[in-house]
């Protein structure tokens, strides 16, 4: 039987964790979120909802010397042709209060378990266990014979 999705409520307002980024409820508790905000419109009481992209941005070494940067986290929002994009959820928010100003709008992150994506992560890596056992065995195999 699978359980309710619990489901966090943070004005943008608020701080959503000590370092700003939401990803890293998943990261401390190995579970997966998907994130949105909820922008209310006072006048009309109109809800649009924008999805919200959490990525972790890395260079791959091209070259024996060079110097990788550290990952970087990013979250986007795409609202039609706006691209909102921010390292903080402070930047995230000031980049949609220039949006939906606060005499205007109430802003709302949301952050939902996502089961499937929890279920898709655990088959990807018994997958990759399966993939190590079987290289593992054939060298086995080979080096005996």
């Amino acid at each position: 039987m699978e359980l309710p999705a619990p489901v966090i409520y943070v004005s943008m307002g608020d701080e959503f964790n000590a370092s700003g980024h939401p990803e890293e409820i998943g990261r401390q508790s190995g579970r997966a979120f998907k994130y949105w905000i909820e922008v209310l419109e006072r006048s009309s009481g109109t809800v649009v909802t924008l999805p919200m992209a959490v990525m972790t941005r890395i260079q791959l070494r091209v070259g024996r010397n060079q110097v990788i940067r550290p990952a970087e986290t990013i979250l986007r929002i795409s609202e039609g042709s706006n691209v909102f994009e921010a390292s903080t959820l402070e930047d995230l928010a000031t980049q949609l209060r220039q949006r939906y100003p606060d005499e205007t709008h109430e802003r709302k992150l949301i952050a939902e378990r996502d089961y499937e994506a929890e279920r898709r992560h655990e088959e990807a890596i018994e997958e990759l266990a399966r993939i190590f056992a079987r290289a593992a065995a054939k060298s086995l195999i080979s080096s005996i014979e």
